[in-house]
């Protein structure tokens, strides 16, 4: 499976690290590192992971990391689109179309 990453989501992967960091370098990059394994568990097991809370679609799920969410919807059987991460109590409005 092929997984793409939106802009949105990389803009909020930035913010996160930076925020990430102002702690502590090592712990931005074991984050890193800990998401992006997490993430490549969606090639092998795309509905790993619980149907998104935000969205009223199957095709839309929650991965669940360290408190903040990745929202990425299975576009096909070979495809995905990992669309956004939050921190786990911010609100995300299900009428905004992320992906």
């Amino acid at each position: 499976m092929i997984i793409n990453y939106s802009i949105s989501f990389s803009n909020s992967l930035d913010q996160t690290v930076k925020f990430i960091e102002r702690d502590s370098s090592l712990a931005k990059e074991k984050f890193k590192e800990g998401l992006s394994n997490e993430i490549s568990r969606i090639r092998s097991f795309p509905r790993m992971f619980r149907k998104s809370i935000y969205f009223d679609d199957l095709s839309v799920r929650d991965l669940i990391y360290k408190g903040y969410v990745v929202i990425y919807k299975i576009l096909n059987k070979n495809e995905c689109l990992v669309f956004q991460i939050i921190k786990h109590r911010k609100v995300f409005y299900k009428e905004s179309k992320h992906y």
